[in-house]
């Protein structure tokens, strides 16, 4: 085949018209999973998006743009949400009667079908309408012109293949493949460069069209952080349609050589991916970032035939390029009939955080968040080295994930999201005598404190009965108090979600430190106890005589435990003067 025909074009619309596999009729799971979101876009506007200033605008107009509109209808309802949240906004600040009139620019690519997308427009719609064609990794409307930006379930597109994937010579061919989700690293790391190339292009343009003050959010397909590809559901499905092209290329319909050069152009990212994009770009502050899960609450609605219909009206306008109208036909056509496997496969994958939902406010322009250049080492005279201070570090938060740069003088820190403390300073210090530790507590002491109730309560004589009786009854308060304190159930420290930006919530980790022998967060009345081998709650001291640790639960016991052993005591001092008078 020739170059032009074994590259994906830029645009990849959804299929257009309202026939049978058009997007417009098969699209429910889209608008399912961006209704899981709808509560957090209502907050988010509530709380960060800033009207006051847009209600001096002259124009009175508050412009509104869904980038990746498709052709509805999932759009229309996600701009109704969006109307709907800002006029109780203007509502709740009591300015009302400057409520203004809405614009909405619907954006796809130029291939769009933005006549089937005008003719469904609610006919009592409350906002004009307009359409702009483009790739939304680049500027497409004029310097601070938006108010709102939303685009749901489609920055997960890449703007092209990475280059490398299809490329016989590259380490990272994807032979054989048509998706990154069971591919070498080499493969994974390509997609990775390529999607945040096409991001940061993203994020540029957005920061150039909207006013300072203005809100985006992003809703798009992700993967938790450590967790496989293939463990997703896109990644199944993916690979579904990938080993049903290589039936088809093995029963010599196609060349297996079609499918090498074949690759779909998508890219789910990761929550710590996504925030070094952000941080990167400079000029959004994060009004909410969450991972939800969408099939978690909406996969009760697929079904086998249902999924294939929905995956083919997504998709099959981007195999048909490549692959011709037969094939790709007959490719859907034997998807939809093993539609059951591929419902058990999914059935079966991690659904947990499969969505992303990022809410942003532009707190800079373009151009005042432009890198200032810094002087490097070299480009400066000898006289100004000074050997003493070094240059600041990078360092990553434990609680969070969030990089952040600090002096070289400061080893501690206290992250300002979570609160987590790091201390470089601090690491896994080894007990070398942590047998012997062992060895002391559980046999020289207790077998010690065993040893002793013999001699001093084994009296056989008949008088006295009254202190024996007593003796008796502190002995076995005495067994009893040891016996519980020396049992009970060491008070470890609760779990608590860390390491993850989305799912670590502001001050969740306030204070806590990271223990480096149970790798995990430490409270701060947690310590690590180096006998046990483990963090206590609450924790006072290791005692080697009852041979465990002293924490709140644990002091009632000890308490009582020295009150009897003193009575007992004095008891048998008691009893043995009494015997030896009458002897």
């Amino acid at each position: 085949m020739s170059s032009n025909e074994t590259t994906v074009p830029e645009a990849y619309p959804m299929n257009g018209g309202d026939g049978a596999y058009s997007y417009t009729k098969n699209s429910n799971c889209q608008r399912a999973a961006a209704n899981v979101s709808k509560s957090l876009l209502d907050d988010a506007i509530a709380e960060k998006l800033d009207v006051e200033d847009f209600s001096c605008n002259p124009s009175n107009a508050f412009r509104i743009a869904d980038l990746g509109c498709s052709v509805g209808p999932n759009t229309f309802f996600s701009v109704q949400n969006i109307l709907e949240a800002v006029n109780h906004k203007y509502q709740s600040q009591c300015i009302s009667s400057q409520m203004p009139e809405f614009q909405v620019f619907f954006s796809d690519h130029v291939a769009n079908d933005f006549n089937t997308l005008f003719a469904s427009l609610p006919p009592e719609r409350q906002y004009f309408a307009a359409g702009v064609p483009g790739s939304f990794h680049g500027q497409l409307f004029p310097k601070s012109s938006l108010h709102f930006v939303h685009s749901s379930y489609a920055a997960h597109w890449l703007s092209k293949v990475p280059e490398q994937v299809v490329d016989k010579n590259s380490p990272a061919w994807n032979k054989g493949k048509i998706y990154y989700t069971t591919s070498p690293d080499e493969v994974v790391d390509a997609y990775a460069a390529q999607f945040g190339k096409d991001m940061t292009a993203f994020l540029e343009a957005r920061a150039q069209e909207l006013v300072v003050g203005g809100m985006m959010v992003i809703i798009m397909q992700a993967i938790p952080n450590g967790t496989p590809p293939s463990r997703i559901p896109n990644g199944i499905m993916f690979d579904f349609l990938g080993s049903t092209l290589m039936e088809i290329a093995k029963e010599g319909l196609i060349s297996e050589g079609e499918v090498d050069s074949f690759n779909i152009p998508t890219y789910n990212t990761t929550p710590k991916e996504m925030m070094e994009v952000i941080e990167r770009n400079g000029c959004f502050s994060i009004a909410r970032i969450e991972s939800t899960s969408p099939w978690s609450k909406a996969g009760h609605m697929i079904n086998g035939p249902g999924l294939t219909m929905q995956l083919r009206a997504g998709m099959e306008g981007v195999f048909k390029t490549h692959f011709g109208t037969e094939i790709t036909d007959q490719m859907f056509d034997r998807v939809y009939e093993k539609s059951g496997e591929l419902i058990h496969k999914i059935e079966s994958s991690c659904k947990e955080g499969t969505q992303f939902y990022m809410a942003f406010s532009i707190s800079v322009s373009s151009e005042a968040a432009a890198p200032t250049v810094i002087p490097t080492m070299a480009d400066l005279p000898k006289e100004h080295f000074i050997e003493s201070i070094k240059d600041d570090y990078d360092v990553t938060c434990w609680g969070c994930g969030l990089r952040l740069v600090l002096p070289s003088n400061a080893p501690i820190f206290k992250c300002g999201w979570c609160g987590a403390l790091t201390n470089h300073n601090a690491g896994k210090r080894e007990c070398k005598y942590f047998w012997l530790r062992r060895l002391r507590d559980r046999c020289l002491v207790s077998g010690g404190v065993w040893a002793l109730f013999p001699v001093l309560f084994d009296i056989s004589y008949f008088h006295g009965i009254f202190h024996s009786i007593i003796t008796f009854m502190l002995s076995v308060a005495t067994v009893y108090t040891v016996s519980s304190a020396s049992f009970a159930c060491a008070g470890t420290p609760p779990y608590r979600v860390w390491g993850s930006y989305p799912a670590v919530g502001k001050g969740d980790l306030d204070n806590y430190t990271f223990c480096h022998q149970c790798s995990k967060p430490k409270s701060p009345s947690t310590h690590h106890c180096r006998s046990c081998g483990m963090c206590i709650l609450d924790m006072d001291h290791h005692c080697p005589f009852v041979s465990v640790v002293i924490f709140f639960p644990v002091r009632k016991y000890v308490g009582r435990l020295f009150y009897g052993i003193s009575f007992c005591l004095l008891n048998a001092l008691s009893f043995n003067h009494l015997t030896s008078r009458y002897q």
